[in-house]
């Protein structure tokens, strides 16, 4: 992982960063049955790793700057269900970073191959070669090179919450925040990421479905505390039961905001597998919050950063979790950019002036 903030250097080329349809959703339109794995879409990173390789690719194809591995559900519980030891497991987790790096380089490769030449470079642009003897990408990343006006897309690890890994709901609840310490929250964060630490072709962690304060506050102990992820970038998305609050009953603006504003490696705050209806009124008192801190830490009353978290969003359907059908149902709601790029008419550009307008800057959709 690398110095320079992703998301904003992003940012400061375009209005907004378009996050990548769902996975799990993407893999069953394409007739695979994920019912019956506690693994969820990284079963696939046994049975068939060369289609999530071109389910990344082509979400890259179609706009997306950032794919996030298959890795939301890929848990030691999840991995020993299906008999395979964490050793083993390690190794697959290092697989999907290995998909979602072929798949970016593929599509940027044939991006640069068919742009890159272009006798004039779009206004204020450089040639992909001047800007890599400015220095532009030259900590190893690539990120930041811009061809025919897009920026070499990026890379995110996803991990899903520890209520994902139980496969009963309990990331739409986070009861579990309530019987569950923060240590053993971070643990099992930790060894999720363990064998991706210090790799610097992750551009993002990326905290998924989050629904309490407690394992918040667990992912700020773990990137603050251990020294392997100082120089790491995050995003913590939680998942919000209304207007105002967590799944587990707390203030998304009031209480987690501010416990992720301390931690200078959170890059990007947000919500995701949250109903549509509730996004703007989240995004709009989380801008609040943050414009807040920003006042306070500028008057000594606050954490200082080197700039404040972007905002991201990308929520579900607008359907609910049913106990009756299991874990299944879960993940058909958890669809994003994917379901509003299906939407009849204009519902795509109207959802998103209305969480543009909401956020200021809006990251993901």
């Amino acid at each position: 992982m690398v110095s320079t903030d992703p998301l904003s250097q992003l940012l400061e080329q375009q209005p907004v960063v378009i996050l990548d349809g769902a996975l799990g959703t993407e893999l069953e339109r394409r007739g695979v049955v994920l019912t019956g794995t506690k693994l969820w879409s990284a079963q696939l990173l046994i049975d068939n790793p060369d289609l999530l390789r071109q389910i990344h690719e082509d979400y890259y194809k179609s706009g997306a700057d950032v794919v996030t591995t298959a890795t939301y559900q890929a848990s030691q519980a999840g991995f020993q269900s299906a008999g395979i030891s964490w050793e083993d497991a390690a190794r697959y987790i290092r697989l999907a970073v290995d998909l979602a790096v072929a798949a970016r380089d593929a599509f940027w490769a044939q991006h640069v191959a068919t742009h890159g030449s272009q006798a004039a470079p779009a206004a204020g642009e450089l040639t992909p070669q001047s800007q890599l003897a400015a220095g532009v990408g030259s900590d190893g990343s690539g990120r930041g090179v811009v061809v025919a006006g897009r920026q070499r897309p990026l890379v995110g690890f996803s991990s899903g919450s520890y209520g994902a890994s139980l496969c009963d709901g309990s990331e739409f609840s986070g009861g579990y925040g309530a019987t569950t310490t923060v240590g053993e929250l971070a643990e099992y964060h930790r060894q999720r990421l363990e064998p991706v630490a210090g790799d610097v072709r992750v551009d993002l962690l990326c905290f998924e479905t989050v629904p309490c304060a407690q394992e918040a506050r667990a992912i700020v102990q773990l990137l603050s505390m251990d020294a392997r992820f100082a120089g790491a970038h995050a995003w913590v998305s939680m998942s919000c039961r209304d207007d105002e609050h967590t799944c587990a009953g707390e203030s998304f603006a009031g209480e987690v905001v501010p416990l992720l504003w301390s931690c200078p490696q959170v890059v990007g705050i947000g919500v995701n597998c949250t109903a549509p209806a509730h996004v703007a009124c989240l995004l709009a008192a989380a801008k609040g919050k943050l414009q807040q801190l920003a006042a306070d830490a500028a008057a000594g009353h606050a954490a200082t950063r080197a700039r404040p978290p972007v905002l991201l969003t990308y929520p579900n359907s607008g359907e609910g979790w049913d106990g009756e059908n299991g874990a299944g149902s879960v993940h058909q709601a958890c669809l994003n950019q994917s379901i509003l790029r299906s939407m009849p008419g204009n519902g795509w550009q109207q959802e998103q002036s209305v969480w543009e307008a909401a956020a200021g800057r809006l990251q993901g959709t």
